[in-house]
């Protein structure tokens, strides 16, 4: 299958006045054309920086500092402001993490939705726009679309403002959707539902999604392949079914254990010791190590080859066996 998007040896750094912060610290990740890919990992572990190196907006004091990001054969580090922001919402769209953040408050939401349309077809009739939006509105199941389309984002839920921002990154049909912590703000029924919605609209729009999350479970029923993440690399990647049926990395290990697996009070919850590093202080070595039960003298000493340890299944770790 081929590669839509490649993502080789990315690293994505933030300085500050006696410090560097290695936010993204050699991602190498392939995904391709038209699956679902899950990237997990707990809060600091790199997985938005990523999503923004992607969508070339990181800012000052951040910077990309090597790598590429090769998408539909381009790489778009080496394009101009102009190329990227013609293929920003056009061809990569990205739903942001706090849908009431990524909406303008005094704005309508027809307004919003429409402006993607009216940037990439500078030619779009006001009617043409108008219809688009309200497709745009039923597709993502927000209901009486012809009244909604003038209410202002105070005006919805927090399930509501999350449709209208899905509808927003769809605006232009891209080819890449990337979803970042799309469910954190939304209580459980309404992450269901919007989890249903995304595999709906894949359905019916084939584009090619990346979902940003902490949450495995809720990886298991929605994506194809699943990248885990810790410290800024990437240290398991394969199939969904293989990383529920047959984890390595210990780090993969350890957040599956942590998964509540029956009902409350009939099991002890395991938890992960310890806490994501600092990403401007990292340990030597592995840099789960501090957290990990199975460490060893060779893991304080050196980081672990990234290596396919049977096809299709990538870990990071000096002892992992089949």
């Amino acid at each position: 299958m081929d590669n839509i998007l490649e993502i080789k040896d990315l690293h994505t750094y933030f300085y500050g006045e006696d410090l560097m912060t290695k936010a993204v610290e050699g991602v190498n990740l392939p995904v391709r054309k038209g699956e679902a890919l899950g990237l997990v990992g707990e809060s600091a572990c790199g997985k938005t920086v990523t999503a923004y190196s992607i969508m070339r907006l990181i800012q000052s004091p951040g910077k990309i500092i090597k790598g590429q990001i090769i998408f539909q054969g381009k790489d778009l580090l080496k394009l101009s402001a102009r190329e990227i922001q013609a293929i920003r919402g056009k061809e990569i769209s990205l739903v942001f993490q706090e849908p009431l953040a990524a909406l303008n408050p005094v704005y309508t939401i027809g307004f919003q939705i429409g402006e993607g349309i009216r940037f990439h077809d500078r030619e779009v009739s006001n009617k043409n726009q108008k219809e688009k939006v309200l497709e745009l509105l039923k597709a993502v199941g927000i209901p009486e679309p012809e009244s909604r389309i003038n209410d202002y984002p105070h005006n919805l839920s927090g399930g509501q403002a999350q449709r209208a921002v899905i509808a927003m990154a769809l605006s232009c049909n891209p080819q890449l959707l990337i979803a970042d912590e799309p469910t954190t703000s939304l209580d459980v029924t309404v992450q269901a539902q919007i989890m249903e919605l995304f595999l709906k609209l894949r359905r019916e729009k084939g584009f090619t999604f990346i979902l940003i999350t902490h949450n495995l479970a809720l990886c298991s029923q929605v994506v194809d392949r699943v990248a885990i993440m810790y410290a800024g690399k990437i240290v398991e990647l394969a199939t969904t079914e293989e990383i529920f049926n047959h984890p390595l990395h210990p780090y993969t290990k350890a957040l599956f254990a942590s998964i509540p697996k029956g009902i409350a009070g009939k099991e002890k919850l395991e938890t992960i010791g310890g806490q994501v590093p600092d990403p401007a202080d990292k340990p030597s070595g592995c840099y789960f190590h501090p957290r990990c039960r199975l460490k060893k003298d060779k893991c304080l000493q050196a980081y672990p080859e990234y290596r396919e340890i049977k096809p299709g299944h990538w870990v990071s770790c000096h002892f992992t066996k089949i």
